[in-house]
């Protein structure tokens, strides 16, 4: 994982925003430089990327701090009994994701990547 600070500081989404303006940015680096950080084993842009991926950015005006804070990266090793039902009950009893109902999910990646999809939707943990 790259850190921020990895980034040349020229390259950095808080400075390309002074360099020119908002149109150069993506949607997750313009909400990166608002979020200013993110958590531990993912920067702030990719933990963006994911949330915005998660939610939709047509969502994220509505989201709560707590419902922010439950976007956070799932590897399969921490799903509970490792179990592709559990998991989705999860999704739709914690995180109030209703689509996962009649989802379906693909694992890639040695299994840190999550894809949980159905006919309109896909989200990847």
């Amino acid at each position: 994982m790259m850190k921020i600070k990895d980034i040349s500081k020229e390259n950095r989404p808080r400075e390309r925003l002074k360099r020119s303006d908002a149109s150069a940015l993506s949607e997750a680096e313009l909400l990166a430089i608002i979020l200013r950080t993110g958590s531990r084993g993912e920067n702030v842009v990719d933990m963006c990327n994911r949330i915005i991926s998660f939610y939709g950015l047509e969502n994220l005006s509505d989201l709560s701090y707590e419902e922010f804070q439950k976007a956070y990266l799932f590897i399969w090793e921490d799903i509970p009994g490792k179990d592709s039902e559990k998991f989705l009950k999860y999704l739709w009893n914690n995180l109030k994701i209703d689509w996962a109902k009649n989802a379906e999910i693909c694992k890639s990646d040695n299994n840190e990547t999550i894809v949980v999809k159905n006919k309109k939707k896909i989200s990847y943990f």
